[in-house]
């Protein structure tokens, strides 16, 4: 839940990183697992990334956490990425944050 709250803007895993050590004090989380978990967002168009960076595409219906939660269990350990072409009106977004 938080990861998805947290790319509500264009974040970067490290970000997403920051974000949840910050709202877990004493929890660590590894960067590549973080990146991971978003590019399986990105797979279930929840998520769009320019490669470097993910924004959210829509909330996650509550229904659907378990799911998710689920399938990225049994993925874990998996080196298969996710590749999308990424619409032309998302990737604007990201090229708005970089300029910023």
């Amino acid at each position: 839940r938080l990861i998805v709250e947290r790319i509500d803007e264009v974040s970067s895993p490290a970000q997403v990183v920051e974000y949840l050590q910050a709202a877990n004090p004493g929890a660590t989380f590894d960067e590549a697992d973080v990146r991971a978990f978003l590019d399986e967002l990105v797979g279930y168009e929840m998520a769009a990334t320019d490669g470097l960076h993910y924004v959210g595409l829509a909330l996650m219906p509550g229904a659907l956490r378990p799911t998710l939660e689920t399938f990225s269990r049994r993925r874990q350990g998996s080196s298969s990425r996710v590749g999308r072409t990424i619409p032309i009106a998302v990737r604007a977004v990201f090229e708005d944050t970089a300029h910023a």
